[in-house]
């Protein structure tokens, strides 16, 4: 509606004012000098107004139709869980214990919504194995001096874990101390309840 009386406005200011006076003075009713005089000089603007109001009503009628029709239910329910999968929960991980790891880092990903830390480490038993730790997001690691090059491929580095429950080689990140000694902390929401063990 606001939309209509502002376009039909335009068009109604533009009519002289001296028509209608002309128009009462050869005896002109009203309603004679509107749809004989009036409505001929709008006539442009009234089918602007409805072209746009018939537009308007129809997309909403179609957005309507589409959101609640039967095969568009799953097609929200995807849309509405790629936030909540990209942003999930650290439950997965066993804030109870930690893991310690030294080794050789094969990749560093500087990536949105979380950034990863992957190394192959000692096992122990002269061996290595590949674990897989993720970390907070590019912005967070950057308020506690982290950037995309603080890591790289090659590098030799002590990291504590906060591991996963299911018992696969990863966990979540939380202190990595570098070649040269400098312990690096990832941010890690509400850390003080990460118990670190080992």
């Amino acid at each position: 509606v606001p939309l209509a009386v502002w376009i039909l406005e335009g068009f109604i200011s533009g009519v002289p004012r001296e028509i209608d006076e002309t128009a009462a003075i050869d005896g002109y009713s009203f309603p004679r000098f509107f749809v004989r005089i009036f409505l001929p000089l709008i006539a442009n603007g009234v089918g602007v107004t409805a072209f746009f109001c018939f537009m308007f009503s129809w997309v909403e009628q179609l957005l309507a139709t589409t959101l609640t029709a039967s095969h568009a239910l799953p097609f929200a329910a995807v849309l509405l869980a790629v936030p909540a999968a990209a942003h999930h929960s650290f439950a997965m991980f066993d804030n109870t214990r930690s893991v310690t790891l030294h080794g050789k880092v094969t990749s560093y990903q500087w990536t949105n919504p979380h950034s990863y830390l992957e190394i192959d480490a000692e096992d122990g038993k002269g061996g290595t194995k590949h674990y897989t730790m993720e970390m907070t997001s590019p912005n967070m690691l950057h308020r506690g001096g982290w950037s995309s090059r603080t890591v790289k491929a090659g590098d030799v580095v002590t990291a504590i874990m906060s591991p996963l429950r299911d018992g696969q080689a990863g966990g979540l990140l939380l202190e990595l101390t570098l070649p040269n000694g400098t312990k690096m902390l990832p941010g890690v929401p509400n850390a003080q309840r990460y118990k670190i063990t080992s």
